[in-house]
């Protein structure tokens, strides 16, 4: 994809039912965990492991992804229209400099 990602698909062998394919539905834009695994089922030390992986994306978007899409509004809103790609681009890039100064700023002197 454009951003890097991965899009990976697959085809299960087994028929599903409807009420198995209406939770597949409530999951549709969410980000998760897949645990693919040859055969057999999971083990009980497999699902406590899986469970205890913590995603860094609350309600499908990382911190970096909110804060950029944060900025654009900021942007838009500042500018009082949709900014243009390089204009953007441009803007994130002198607000983003600004916030590492500011954080270097505070760091103790080694």
């Amino acid at each position: 994809r454009k951003d890097k990602s991965l899009k990976i698909s697959f085809i299960t062998s087994l028929e599903q039912s409807s009420s198995e394919l209406m939770e597949v539905d409530k999951l549709l834009d969410s980000s998760g965990v897949l645990y693919f695994k040859q055969s057999e089922g999971l083990s009980t030390d497999e699902i406590t492991q899986i469970d205890k992986v913590v995603l860094d994306k609350p309600n499908g978007r990382s911190k970096s992804e909110r804060l950029r899409n944060a900025l654009y509004i900021l942007c838009k809103q500042k500018k009082g229209s949709d900014p243009k790609k390089e204009e953007f681009a441009e803007w994130y890039s002198n607000k983003m400099e600004k916030f590492i100064q500011h954080v270097i700023g505070q760091l103790d002197e080694v």
